[in-house]
């Protein structure tokens, strides 16, 4: 409940009264590295806090190198989950995977979005939260598209360094959206 209560509050002030409801829709998972928690193109009702751990949104397309991409990493005191879902209730656009033994709160949706219209402090929650989302998701799509090798790197450095050592060399160059040879010559030189 304390976790919920600091996470909650750093997004909205709410009330200990918000967070005991909002923990009616929750359930505290251990998810062990490499295990699959949402499968691209099938339903999904969560959404996900990361207590401890680190998740990777994978797309499975044919036009990529070996069919799958690295689109998002997720680690502590980040949500993750896919938008979609959340938004429309259609099946998810991604899959995501266990990257690190993870310690995760998982959300129900249909009981979360429930809250909303007898709660105000809820609703602002979920709907920042979803602000937050795509607002990263966005500046992701600039960071992956239009940063050179090297700027892309950095900036991940810089603003969420602890990915460098956590994330295999292959996850981290489908996420930057280079290969892993422009990688380690990256690495070599910094």
């Amino acid at each position: 409940m304390e976790f919920l209560l600091n996470y909650f509050s750093k997004i909205s002030p709410i009330s200990p009264e918000g967070v005991e409801l909002i923990s009616t829709t929750v359930t505290l998972l251990t998810i062990p590295k490499k295990t699959l928690i949402v499968e691209q193109g099938k339903y999904n009702n969560y959404m996900y806090i990361i207590k401890s751990g680190l998740v990777k949104a994978v797309s499975y397309d044919e036009g990529s190198e070996g069919g799958e991409t690295t689109v998002s990493l997720w680690m502590e005191n980040e949500t993750f989950g896919d938008i979609m879902t959340y938004i429309t209730g259609q099946k998810a656009t991604k899959s995501y995977v266990a990257l690190e033994d993870c310690v995760v709160y998982c959300f129900d949706i249909v009981k979360f979005r429930a809250l909303f219209a007898i709660n105000h402090e809820v609703c602002n929650i979920g709907r920042i939260v979803v602000e937050d989302f795509i607002v990263r998701s966005k500046f992701e799509h600039y960071l992956q598209l239009k940063l050179s090798p090297k700027e892309k790197y950095d900036y991940i450095f810089k603003h969420r360094k602890s990915l460098i050592n956590r994330v295999n060399g292959k996850d981290l160059a489908s996420y930057l959206r280079i290969t892993p040879e422009t990688l380690s010559r990256i690495r070599k030189n910094n």
